[in-house]
């Protein structure tokens, strides 16, 4: 299974390198690099959805939100996020994600018959919950931005 997987998560492209050249590239959004606030914190934990898969830590998300209602907690954990963001250093648990295999359909002898499932660590879920958040919201701004052009 384990090769299989690796196969399916690195396939080799056949992309010519000069073809990226040719793609329209949007302008650079320096406002994203910007490290995240403790309210994008707040919504990103406040986000998070409970019940899910833990990781090797086994400590939910539902703790890091509990952790957060305490003002120093809170503070504290805003101060990690903001580290990690900026320095891009963190504990390697917050990297060790777990492939979680599902049963589709049919033959389940066949390979292609099973969905693969990352579960991320909560610490890591919430970075990445900044993250989208923070494109969603440069995405509608640019796109608010083109319908105001529009003549």
């Amino acid at each position: 299974m384990k090769d299989h997987f690796q196969k399916v998560y690195n396939i080799e492209s056949d992309l010519d390198p000069a073809a990226l050249s040719k793609i329209r590239q949007r302008p650079i959004r320096l406002e994203l690099d910007d490290p995240p606030t403790l309210d994008e914190i707040r919504k990103a934990l406040n986000s998070a959805k409970k019940d899910k898969a833990t990781g090797d830590s086994k400590i939910p998300v539902e703790f890091w939100q509990v952790l957060a209602e305490d003002e120093s907690t809170e503070k504290l954990f805003s101060e990690i996020c903001t580290q990690v963001w900026e320095t891009g250093e963190c504990d390697e648990e917050w990297l060790t994600n777990r492939l979680k295999l599902v049963p589709k359909k049919g033959d389940l002898k066949l390979l292609d018959n099973w969905l693969s499932i990352m579960n991320l660590h909560p610490k890591s879920r919430v970075l990445s919950l900044q993250i989208r958040s923070k494109r969603k919201f440069s995405s509608l701004k640019l796109k608010d931005l083109r319908n105001k052009m529009v003549l």
